[in-house]
């Protein structure tokens, strides 16, 4: 993921009692910084989610923030309410076992005999 390969990008993530919100900076295009970047409001969850929070859905609109237009922001803040599952949601999961299904038999190779004449 672009937020995490590139280290001149500012995230800032702080939390509420109900509220997780986003603010992502990113570096002008020019010559410290040449790559074009382009972050979406998909590109945010799933740098969250692996990040591992939790959360339900977002109250901000779609919104992309890029570096290479002029007219564009280059700062964007996104806000979502934080997911607290209630002790009764809670499910205890077993690890599931990785069982190879059995491999098919293999066939016998034909050997080719030659003949004398």
């Amino acid at each position: 993921m672009i937020i995490e390969d590139l280290k001149k990008i500012k995230v800032d993530i702080s939390e509420d009692d109900d509220r997780l919100s986003c603010t992502i900076e990113i570096p002008p295009r020019g010559r410290h910084f040449k790559r074009k970047v382009c972050i979406g409001t998909n590109d945010v969850v799933k740098f969250l989610r692996r990040k591992g929070f939790v959360f339900i859905s977002n109250n901000a609109l779609e919104k992309t923030i890029r570096n290479f237009k002029p007219e564009a922001t280059a700062v964007g803040v996104w806000v979502f309410n934080k997911d607290n599952p209630k002790k009764s949601q809670i499910v205890e999961t077993k690890p599931i076992e990785n069982k190879a299904p059995p491999s098919p038999p293999v066939r016998k190779r034909r050997k080719y005999t030659k003949t004398k004449k």
